[in-house]
């Protein structure tokens, strides 16, 4: 088995850093846990912008867009932010990210649109942060889906195209196409929405969801309907698979990039391959890895579809086979709970985001 070392560790978090994301111009945001976004450069590893996003931890990231980056927050808000990096004209030094957050100095949301023109607040709209469970975006569909706002074991469609535009009248809560989606069926009890993800297709938007329970279950709409604003979500959305695969609450689910594979992983030992309803129908077969490491907090599959890596609640991430879900490498480094993990686009490049406030690089295959 391979045992490889990180190639860069980044260090400007004072807190746990919950969430990290790639975007495709040689850049990669962390959030922290206070509510800290930092924007870093790849090409020399220096901090090129900082501040305070949220007020509360921030739940996931996501680079939607060209230079367009979401955020989501236990503050109950998720919020668009345009980034102008030709207005960048300096990096910070590691000191004064330290001197910014021990003082909390950093721009906020509140005055970010005054104080500095290379971030720019497009929108900004209460959902619900009752759950664990983050966003999840289409950039095909350009929807979100965020976990409903009463009850937890329910899910909402939002429109995002919209929230991409700069100072749109949003108001406080977006526009909601399609609400409290869920599964229905006789005397199964889900527990509380614990992740989501999105695959498409020429025709189908597909939705995948982990629960507290332990079950996964897929959705799919006509991309002719997703946008049709109704009361029953029956009438755009169809449940395809319901199944109960994992012993202890999903963790994460996510597609691969052609969505005919989704993967799972859970607070138990288990790796899951299962079905997808691609084009009408189901393609593989259920298939399950028992790891012997319980806890893998967060699953990523990489553009290629050859590997998979989790995140693990004992600081270690494992690297899986697609096709086998056969165990490849363990990235040993950080000392506490890997928290987020996030693919550079068209390299090969793996970020580690970690309880203890750092952020390993890794060169996997």
């Amino acid at each position: 088995m391979v045992v490889p070392t990180p190639f860069y560790v980044l260090r400007g978090h004072s807190s746990s850093v919950t969430a990290v994301a790639f975007d495709k111009k040689n850049h990669i945001f962390s959030g922290d846990e206070n509510g800290f976004v930092i924007c870093w450069a790849l090409l020399d590893m220096r901090p090129l912008q900082a501040w305070y996003a949220h007020s509360k931890s921030i739940l996931g990231m996501e680079v939607i867009d060209n230079d367009i980056l979401c955020t989501q927050s236990r503050d109950c808000r998720l919020t668009v932010w345009k980034m102008n990096f030709e207005k960048i004209k300096s990096s910070f030094s590691l000191s004064e990210l330290s001197r910014m957050q021990s003082q909390r100095k950093a721009f906020s949301q509140t005055d970010l649109g005054m104080s500095n023109d290379s971030i720019t607040v497009c929108s900004s709209i209460y959902i619900n942060a009752l759950t664990f469970c983050s966003f999840s975006y289409d950039k095909f569909a350009k929807v979100l889906a965020v976990s409903n706002t009463i009850n937890v074991d329910e899910i909402d469609i939002y429109e995002a195209e919209n929230l991409l535009s700069k100072n749109t009248n949003q108001g406080d809560h977006g526009t909601r196409l399609q609400n409290e989606i869920k599964p229905l069926m006789n005397n199964e009890k889900t527990g509380a929405l614990m992740n989501t993800s999105f695959a498409s297709s020429e025709e189908y938007l597909f939705l995948a969801a982990g629960y507290e329970s332990g079950h996964v279950a897929q959705f799919r709409c006509r991309l002719s309907n997703v946008r049709n604003v109704c009361i029953n979500f029956r009438d755009v959305w169809e449940m395809t698979y319901f199944e109960k695969s994992h012993s202890q609450p999903v963790l994460s689910v996510n597609y691969n990039r052609l969505g005919n594979a989704l993967y799972s992983s859970g607070a138990d030992d288990r790796i899951i391959q299962h079905p997808s309803s691609f084009d009408g129908v189901l393609h593989n077969e259920l298939k399950v890895f028992r790891s012997k490491n319980c806890g893998q907090q967060c699953l990523q599959v990489r553009e290629d579809d050859r590997i998979i890596a989790t995140a693990g609640w004992d600081g270690r991430s494992r690297v899986y086979s697609c096709k086998s879900l056969s165990l490849l490498a363990v990235l040993k480094y950080h000392s506490s709970t890997i928290n987020s993990i996030s693919f550079c686009s068209d390299s090969n490049i793996i970020a580690l985001a970690s309880k203890d406030s750092r952020i390993s690089l890794w060169k996997i295959y």
